[in-house]
């Protein structure tokens, strides 16, 4: 959630501006135009801080400053303090009454930026603050880090001044003191020591003094100099002044004395210092040649400004810090920058971030090392080291969530690269969390050569900084994880067939999906981002009529928060096309304010040809039904009119007149016969029976058929092979392929045209028989051939094919062991050629051994006929009479069993419908079984074999035969039966 900032400004434009600096950086702002406004703000909304102009109408921004933190519920809020003046009364009054930062105007954006996030960071640190107290205009107060840091621009206007005036001040009291003491005719009064003679010049100043020869050796030091540089007066007097400057400064010192010989004046210079244990401090020192007696001393007065340098750079590092963070996008870019700040301007040699891996282990996510020799070993070290909680120094940071300051990591054993360290000469480190609230992100680790005491000021602003980046590095998380989230969502929406959009409550696009692009044809989705959804999509009524966007029905359900949905529409697209849709739509929330809606729009145009498509299949699926009945009933017919055709011609003599005739009716029989087979087979009712067929054959014996089917103004064009063609198929299966691909021509040449069916070999020889089907009709657009064997896809007009023959067609000849092509020039024509493995043509020596057991005539057997069509059992029972049976006759399966019983068994063989009224086939058997478990039972059928499967009757499993029936074929059946063995 953002930090929400009250801004009290009285100029508007100057409010609006800062206002605008803070928005831009991520803030919450709120303005007031006077003190008396904020704090009626303040009573009723929460804030994170105030930045407040000084120069208010009524109460000065000093005096609400002042009020806020002597205000039990808003002590601890943060003020920050906006003014045109900088001069050191403005700032002495501006820490008189509590302020937390001082911003002189005017400012950049990112001096306000940074400012802001470093008072932010303090007042959420968990950590004590360091302060220090002063008395300022009569009272003492408490001094925050943040506050000492204004302090430090005040002793900054004073400072070189001050040192002029006391230089100043120490000449004229040497020059009275002289004067004087000539006047009353006294030896001046001093102390017996070495540098008597400027012994009081030296231990009078109120600054760390002390006097130096030309030639840079230290004659006297006040106590002051002794505590700056930690040494005694023996360890300073005597030894050159270089012994306590930094080696790096030596050069600049010396060409100071120059300047002082010279008798150039100098300026007061920042120098570094160089103490006893190896670190350094900074003084601001003012040197001065003096003429004592003739002696030329320098008097150099020296003012300890370390702590001011320190709080100046943290307060630099934080402000460089904050404007690395607003302007990076990551922390893989972020996290160079601020470590190269932290070893550069706060004089550490190296600088770590450990973050976190997905198994909670920190590892060093970016390391800065600085100019120093021998550090490489130490950066290698630390780059293939991995932390647990507790382990190491950020384990530990990471486990407590607390800073961590050692001072020397080579005393301690749990300090993990303490051997490194030691190679590299580095001693002390400090390890701070990267923290978001209560989390811990990872840790911020800086090693230095110096050995350092724990410094709390430093301590602070880095602890200030670790929360700066947890809370930088918590903001990339969340941003990332709304990126990888809106990703997701994103995928998602773009995988759905559905098109989908958003709408805000004027109905303009917010965001669509692939999908709806596609259906506009459309680049891509940004193109409809604002556009008025409606005048893209004119939604019409089922008749046709369009209506207007202000009669929209969808964005008026929407308007009232209402779920919509149209199941009955029509969308006309840009391009003027017309397609049945289903709408849904639904109201989108944000806060419990309404402020759109989604919309899914689903083309309707392929599930209603799928409807339709479904309900023809069903319609099919009928008349296959209606085809099982006809056949049986029409089979049975057959049956009678054969057997007695058949039985008749027997009894004519071969030259009789009526033995035409009777020849004529069994003709006419056996091509009805042939006629119902290929009914079935149109509605796929006929059982799969492959066997060897010739090819040759199958197509002579269609080829009248066709002549019928195809009509008068196609040409019918056959061609056999001179060679036997044999293939292992279902003969009323091949039959339909050269149904439908004959039909299928036939469509494609409504005009008239010629259809060819050739019969031939594989290519160079190969062992394939191959079936060409071609026509000279319209031919196929090369875009649909990939397509044309798929079920339901069909290129004949609206209402004039199912889309089921080419499949059907596919699937029989893949079943065979086949293949098909199909070539097609629009305009030109199809040809379809069907490839199918040549089979071998079963010989005599193979057919006698497959046709086992030898057939067995038994004169005088018994024969039991059931069926309950009394015509069918008489002429059964008529053709069993002539070849010696003696039959029995039962019209359904109840009558059968009982005479079968009645008999006790003494019937030796069964001829049994399949399908009769009454007791189901299988449990007929089942009883006959149980009376005799050695009967043999004969079926015969009209039906076909998927009705036959259902009564658990399996033509090649059981004895079968199929009506309608020769005699001869009936008792070559009854024969093969009785044959077989008891069991």
């Amino acid at each position: 959630m953002s930090d929400r900032i009250l801004i009290v400004e009285d100029s508007p434009p100057q409010a609006e501006m800062i206002a605008a600096l803070l928005a831009a950086a991520g803030y919450d702002c709120r303005t007031a135009a006077s003190a008396e406004e904020a704090r009626g703000v303040l009573v009723k909304e929460s804030f994170d801080a105030v930045v407040t102009d000084v120069r208010l109408p009524g109460d000065s921004g000093f005096e609400l400053c002042l009020q806020l933190k002597h205000t039990a519920a808003t002590s601890r809020l943060p003020v920050m303090l906006l003014t045109v003046c900088s001069a050191p009364e403005d700032l002495l009054q501006g820490l008189a009454c509590g302020a937390d930062a001082f911003v002189t105007k005017p400012f950049d954006d990112m001096e306000l930026h940074s400012v802001l996030a470093s008072v932010l960071a303090a007042a959420r640190s968990s950590q004590p603050r360091a302060e220090v107290r002063m008395q300022v205009r009569g009272r003492w107060i408490s001094l925050t880090p943040a506050q000492q840091q204004i302090l430090s621009q005040v002793f900054a206007g004073f400072e070189s001044a001050s040192l002029r005036a006391q230089l100043l001040a120490e000449r004229l009291i040497g020059t009275c003191t002289k004067c004087s003491e000539a006047a009353l005719g006294q030896e001046p009064c001093v102390v017996e020591h070495p540098g008597g003679r400027y012994s009081r010049l030296v231990h009078s100043a109120t600054d760390a003094m002390i006097a130096v020869t030309l030639d840079r050796r230290i004659l006297d030091v006040n106590a002051l100099a002794e505590t700056l540089f930690r040494r005694s007066r023996s360890q300073l007097i005597g030894h050159s002044v270089q012994e306590l400057i930094a080696p790096d400064e030596v050069a600049d010192q010396t060409a100071i004395f120059e300047r002082l010989r010279a008798g150039e004046p100098t300026r007061s210079l920042s120098r570094k210092l160089q103490m006893p244990d190896g670190s350094t401090r900074h003084a601001d020192v003012a040197a001065t040649l003096i003429d004592l007696d003739g002696e030329a001393i320098v008097t150099a007065t020296l003012r300890d400004v370390t702590d001011r340098q320190r709080a100046e750079t943290r307060l630099r590092v934080g402000y460089q810090v904050s404007a690395i963070l607003a302007e990076a996008s990551s922390s893989e870019a972020a996290c160079p920058s601020v470590l190269d700040v932290l070893t550069r301007e706060l004089e550490w040699d190296v600088a770590v971030c450990w973050l976190q891996d997905e198994r909670g282990l920190l590892r060093c996510h970016d390391l800065h090392l600085g100019p120093v020799a021998g550090g490489t070993a130490f950066a290698a070290r630390t780059r293939e080291l991995s932390f647990g909680p507790g382990e190491g120094l950020p384990g530990r940071v990471m486990e407590s969530g607390q800073p961590l300051w050692v001072t020397d990591a080579r005393q301690e054993e749990w300090y993990l690269r303490r051997t490194e360290a030691a190679l590299a000469g580095f001693r002390t480190t400090v390890a701070v969390p990267l923290k978001t609230g209560e989390r811990t992100r990872g840790v911020l680790e800086l090693v230095g050569s110096q050995v350092r005491g724990v410094d709390v000021q430093l301590l602070e602003a880095l602890t200030s900084i670790g929360l700066q980046l947890g809370q930088f590095m918590e903001r990339q998380a969340q941003n990332e994880a709304i990126r990888a989230s809106e990703e997701r969502i994103r995928l998602l929406m773009d995988s759905t067939r559905e098109a989908i959009y958003g709408v805000d409550l004027e109905g303009r696009c917010t965001f669509a999906n692939k999908a709806l692009t596609y259906l506009l044809g459309l680049g891509s989705a940004a193109s409809l981002i604002g556009r008025h959804m409606h005048e893209l999509l004119q939604r019409h009524h089922p008749d046709g009529e369009e209506f207007p966007t202000h009669q929209c029905r969808l964005m008026a359900h929407l308007r009232r928060g209402e779920l919509f949905e149209d199941d009955t529409g029509q969308v006309v697209l840009p391009d003027g096309r017309r397609i049945p849709t289903e709408v849904r739509a639904s109201p989108v929330f944000r806060k419990g304010e309404l402020v759109g809606g989604v919309v899914s729009i689903v083309d309707r145009t392929a599930r209603d040809k799928m409807e339709v498509e479904l309900r023809q299949a069903q319609k099919m699926r009928a008349f296959g039904q209606l085809a099982g009945g006809v056949a049986h009933d029409f089979n049975n017919l057959l049956t009678v009119i054969g057997g007695h055709a058949n039985l008749l011609a027997e009894e004519v003599p071969p030259d009789s007149p009526q033995r035409r005739d009777v020849d004529a009716i069994c003709r006419t029989v056996d091509r009805a016969a042939a006629l119902t087979r290929q009914l079935l087979a149109f509605s796929r009712k006929q059982p799969i029976q492959p066997k060897v067929i010739d090819l040759n054959v199958a197509v002579r014996e269609m080829s009248q058929m066709l002549h019928r089917l195809i009509g008068d103004n196609i040409r019918l064009v056959t061609v056999c092979d001179a060679e036997p063609r044999p293939v292992m198929v279902d003969p009323g299966q091949l039959d339909q392929v050269l149904l439908n691909l004959s039909v299928n021509a036939r469509d494609a040449m409504p005009q008239g045209g010629r259809l060819s069916i050739r019969v031939g070999g594989g290519p160079g020889g190969a062992a394939e028989c191959t079936l060409s089907v071609e026509d000279t009709g319209c031919g196929i657009a090369p875009e649909l051939l990939p397509l044309i064997f798929e079920p339901f896809f069909t290129t004949k007009a609206e209402g004039c094919g199912t889309g089921l023959g080419l499949a059907t067609v596919h699937a029989i000849v893949e079943r065979a062991g086949g293949t098909m092509t199909v070539e097609s020039t629009p305009g030109i024509g199809t040809r379809f050629l069907v490839s199918f493995p040549m089979a071998e043509a079963p010989n005599a020596e193979s057919a006698g051994a497959l046709t086992a057991p030898a057939k067995v005539s038994r004169v005088g057997a018994t024969v039991l006929v059931v069926d309950d069509e009394e015509a069918v059992r008489q002429i059964v029972s008529r053709v069993l009479h002539r070849r010696g049976y003696r039959v029995l006759e039962a019209s359904g399966g109840e009558e059968a069993v009982r005479l079968f019983q009645g008999q006790h068994g003494n019937v030796d063989l069964v001829i049994a419908d399949v399908v009769m009224p009454g007791m189901p086939t299988e449990q007929f058997a089942r009883e006959l079984l149980e009376i005799r478990p050695s009967v043999r039972i004969l079926y015969m059928s009209g039906y076909a074999g998927g009705d036959l499967d259902r009564h658990g009757v399996v033509p090649g499993r059981h004895p079968f035969v199929h009506k309608p029936f020769l005699p001869e074929e009936l008792a070559s059946c009854v024969e093969s039966a009785m044959s077989l063995p008891e069991s």
